[in-house]
């Protein structure tokens, strides 16, 4: 697969189950390493879902893993949430008319890690609730709980890519302009 240049816009396009539209972002790329594709977004990043929008407050470095059911957003100080693991489906990444564009599933749960060093799996309630109101198929079910679990694992661990490898994605995020990202 090709790769979008440095600097260049990724659209961020997650959705639900059902098919209707979730969060929606855009922000800069960044790069490629041994983890994944590595997307950034200054403070003031526009963010928004049906019935919500605000602009960013953190220096934010989003990796889209090779492998794996989820996408890591990572945050860095003063951020409150300095980690923040969407559980989805295999991240979707690549090319369309408009230009390079992220794709998944909110599968609903997340793996949280606080500034102050406390770490959580969120959203369980609705995670059940989307289950059966979706109709989520049982191996999704199941990869979903694993997937978070081993996440938390790692998250808690300081396993890479969720240690500080990740801080020099944000480093190279600033040299790009604040609405380059």
């Amino acid at each position: 697969m090709d790769q979008p240049e440095f600097g260049e816009p990724v659209r961020v396009r997650f959705r639900k189950w059902d098919g209707s539209p979730h969060w929606r972002t855009s922000m800069a790329y960044l790069g490629v390493d041994e983890h994944g594709h590595w997307l950034g977004s200054h403070p003031g990043v526009q963010v928004s879902r049906p019935g919500a929008a605000f602009r960013g407050t953190a220096t934010t470095a989003r990796l889209i893993p090779h492998t794996g059911c989820f996408v890591a957003n990572l945050n860095l100080p003063p951020a409150k949430i300095t980690g923040y693991i969407d559980i989805t489906t295999p991240p979707e990444f690549g090319r369309d008319e408009d230009g390079w564009v992220l794709g998944a599933v909110d599968l609903d749960l997340d793996v949280v890690r606080s500034a102050d060093g406390r770490v959580w799996i969120d959203d369980e309630d609705e995670f059940v609730d989307h289950a059966v109101r979706y109709g989520y198929p049982a191996d999704v079910i199941t990869r979903t709980r694993a997937t978070a679990d081993e996440v938390l694992g790692a998250v808690l661990a300081g396993a890479e890519p969720f240690g500080t490898e990740w801080r020099r994605w944000t480093e190279r995020l600033q040299q790009l302009p604040a609405d380059r990202g």
